[in-house]
């Protein structure tokens, strides 16, 4: 399906069958609910699709319904330049989902599980959560993503399950600042009794102007690996093994520090 560019106003949930294709580069969606979102409320599902649709193009402007579904996504989900406003996309409990080229305007992923995230753009302030969370790391990637002016960067949780095996490479945080209990760049938030972040790779991270740092905040990390280089041989050299357990951050010795800039 085709949609023609200019503003599509919707005020139900739009329903996609499976294997759904929508296209519509300069078409904008929005929806217009009897209640706004009131912040709290997760009811408001605005579109629910299923098992391997994909949406090329679109801008989803979600000033008012907050979130664009919750536990209404198919499997194999595809999103590719898209540009998200004002919202989040919601509860993602697949893992193979993947959102590409894509635009986060004061707007977040809302509660992942997993998927390849690349080349993604975060500006703003979320306004109902966090520019990125997940539950879980089950066969989650992300690479060559950037986050300015955001209240955080990566929130890691493990809620749903355990963190493993996740790949985190070549991201940029800047203007992580001001913000109050904020403006970390990559932060773990965990019970200590809870499941771990773990084997997971930080690979050529970078930040500029600003006060964010990475912090294990009560939360399990254990053999975990950060490298800064390219060459096979310098990531070798640059690979640390932590096993940090429940330990702040700040007691970590990192072996190449993120790279700050004016």
């Amino acid at each position: 399906l085709n949609l023609e560019p200019g503003l599509w106003l919707f005020n139900r949930t739009l329903t996609l069958p499976e294997g759904a294709w929508l296209v519509g580069p300069g078409a904008v969606l929005q929806w217009q609910w009897p209640e706004p979102w009131n912040g709290t409320t997760y009811h408001q599902r605005c579109m629910v699709w299923g098992d391997h649709s994909t949406f090329v193009g679109l801008t989803f402007d979600l000033t008012g319904a907050g979130f664009l579904t919750w536990n209404g996504t198919g499997t194999g989900t595809v999103f590719d330049q898209c540009e998200f406003r004002e919202g989040t996309l919601g509860n993602w409990n697949h893992y193979n989902n993947v959102v590409m080229r894509c635009r986060f305007v004061r707007a977040g992923t809302g509660t992942v599980a997993g998927g390849s995230w690349v080349s993604c753009d975060w500006d703003g302030t979320c306004i109902a959560g966090h520019a990125f969370l997940a539950e879980q790391g089950h066969r989650l990637c992300v690479v060559n993503g950037r986050w300015r002016d955001t209240d955080r960067g990566l929130v890691l949780r493990t809620g749903w399950g355990p963190m493993r095996d996740a790949y985190f490479s070549q991201l940029t945080f800047s203007g992580q600042s001001w913000v109050d209990n904020g403006c970390e760049l990559i932060l773990t938030e965990a019970p200590p009794t809870a499941a771990a972040v773990e084997r997971c790779m930080f690979y050529r991270l970078r930040a500029y102007s600003t006060e964010g740092q990475f912090n294990f905040w009560a939360g399990n990390v254990r053999r975990c690996s950060c490298a800064n280089q390219s060459s096979q041989q310098s990531r070798s050299a640059a690979m640390a093994s932590l096993d940090a357990g429940a330990i702040a951050w700040s007691a970590v010795s990192m072996p190449m520090p993120l790279t700050a800039g004016m």
